[in-house]
């Protein structure tokens, strides 16, 4: 009867941690579009962009503006 307790115990306790798991790796799976992709794409508010900095773009100011491009 205690062994199979433990194993009902342990399946529980592994159902647990495998759904953290699963859940916290849905939550910090990076997402980001190319520059090619953005352009072609309704631009949503917030995005991630895989590109590089055009030297000379940055713009400081009340807000950080530049221009990105495929690389």
């Amino acid at each position: 009867m205690k062994k199979v307790r433990f194993a009902v115990l342990g399946l529980v306790a592994l159902s647990g941690f495998s759904y953290l798991i699963v859940s916290g790796l849905k939550g910090s799976s990076t997402y980001y579009l190319r520059v090619g992709e953005l352009k072609a794409s309704p631009r949503p508010e917030r995005v991630r962009v895989e590109g590089d900095v055009v030297r000379g773009s940055i713009r400081k100011g009340r807000e950080l503006e530049f221009e990105v491009t495929d690389g």
